[in-house]
């Protein structure tokens, strides 16, 4: 769940919370990164995104990045921003940023996943199945959408006629 990253949330700062509780769902252990004045700007991204003006989202975006090139919630937003633009290639040059930027941090694996679920599907999309495998490989092993992934790597290792892992992993989902 959504939360500012500052105590007693101004009006404003409420709407973007609510905003990505839409964007993210209820379920979302998302936390607030973001320098409180960038938070106006990030909040009208936000509803360009949900109003399905990608472009326009994009762009802001593009303009946050210059401001905080480091900012989780901007490199996610744009990620999804350029997934819905049908721009997947763009899309995973966010999401290796995104885990680039998370390795270094040290972060827990699991909160690292998530891209590289994102990552493997892109890859898996453009038949690249050796790098989709080592991604949801990632995403299996540190517990996210693991049936999905362990779906998506049995249909690699068709493609790469490897039958036994293909069977081991299409059996576990």
């Amino acid at each position: 769940f959504f939360r500012s990253s500052r105590e007693g949330t101004s009006g404003f700062g409420a709407v973007v919370a609510a905003t990505l509780v839409g964007l993210f769902g209820p379920g979302s252990s998302a936390r607030a990164e973001l320098e409180n004045q960038l938070e106006p700007e990030y909040a009208l991204a936000v509803l360009d995104y949900n109003s399905k003006d990608f472009a326009s989202a994009l762009k802001m975006l593009d303009e946050l990045q210059k401001k905080a090139p480091a900012a989780t919630e901007i490199l996610e937003l744009k990620a999804i921003t350029l997934k819905a633009m049908n721009q997947p290639r763009n899309a995973a040059n966010v999401y290796r940023d995104l885990v680039r930027l998370k390795m270094k941090l040290k972060r827990d694996k699991k909160e690292i996943a998530p891209y590289a679920f994102e990552l493997g599907v892109i890859r898996y999309n453009e038949k690249n199945w050796k790098q989709a495998e080592q991604y949801l490989n990632f995403s299996a092993r540190h517990g996210f959408n693991v049936e999905v992934s362990r779906f998506y790597l049995g249909l690699i290792q068709i493609q790469t006629e490897n039958w036994s892992r293909a069977e081991t992993n299409l059996e576990a989902v």
